[in-house]
């Protein structure tokens, strides 16, 4: 805008920037957690074959937004830099407000949705351990806290490593530690080396569209296969929740 702001002004306006994108980070993960992850199980009551037609709908949106709102701020950016700018500011104003009412509509047509959560009842551990004699020593306290703290990650860990879903759960975990991914590093390290928008672009648009065939072939597979070589269960041989990857596999929890 060209607006005297002078290093400081800018640098200050860098910060808040910055600060404004982890908050923003962090509300898309809370959302992301909430809606396409517990909202959809609530949703599709015990029903496996609607939960996974839900899943992959909702994996299809989140591509399909990927798809084109990126390819269509590069076009933008190839002719104007605050054209895209503006552009990327009035859709993410606009897109708050029509988020807003339909997760609010979907709130209010679910009555499960509106009820409230059970807490899960909490075992006595050594993090809280009863009240301690005025005589011991503030180090002992904390040796004893640090302790009962090691000891319950120890059991978590355990738990997790001997769980039937880890094998999933670490082998979609392993999907992020790629360099091969449009994430915001990866976009600009290509700028960095001379490519330009559209290039980019163009080639996150093929990718996407990868994985929205994926939200289709991997339904059709499981259907094919069925759900239990796909996501097995455990004794009751019933998979307790499935969803479709960003690459497409089918997973349980």
């Amino acid at each position: 805008m060209g607006l005297p702001l002078g290093h400081g002004g800018r640098t200050g306006m860098l910060v808040l920037l910055s600060f404004l994108a982890c908050i923003e980070k962090l509300c898309s993960i809370l959302n992301l957690v909430s809606v396409e992850k517990d909202w959809v199980v609530v949703v599709a009551d015990q029903d496996h074959a609607a939960l996974m037609t839900m899943n992959a709908q909702m994996r299809r949106i989140d591509l399909l937004c990927n798809l084109f709102g990126p390819l269509f701020i590069a076009l933008l950016d190839g002719v104007s830099t605050k054209v895209a700018i503006t552009a990327n500011l009035v859709m993410n104003v606009t897109s708050v407000v029509l988020e807003y009412f339909a997760i609010a509509r979907v709130y209010y047509e679910v009555p499960r949705l509106q009820q409230a959560k059970v807490a899960p009842r909490r075992e006595p551990t050594e993090i809280e351990p009863a009240r301690v004699p005025e005589s011991r020593s503030q180090l002992a306290q904390s040796w004893r806290r640090a302790r009962g703290v090691f000891s319950k990650s120890a059991r978590d860990f355990n738990f997790y490593f001997r769980h039937r879903a880890f094998l999933a759960s670490i082998s979609g975990a392993l999907l992020y530690l790629t360099v091969l991914s449009f994430a915001g590093q990866m976009v600009t390290y290509l700028l960095s080396a001379g490519y330009t928008s559209n290039q980019v672009g163009i080639t996150r648009t093929l990718s996407v569209f990868f994985e929205v065939l994926a939200t289709w072939v991997a339904p059709w597979l499981m259907g094919r296969v069925g759900p239990f070589k796909s996501c097995p269960g455990g004794r009751d041989r019933e998979p307790r929740c499935i969803f479709i990857s960003g690459s497409g596999v089918a997973k349980r929890l």
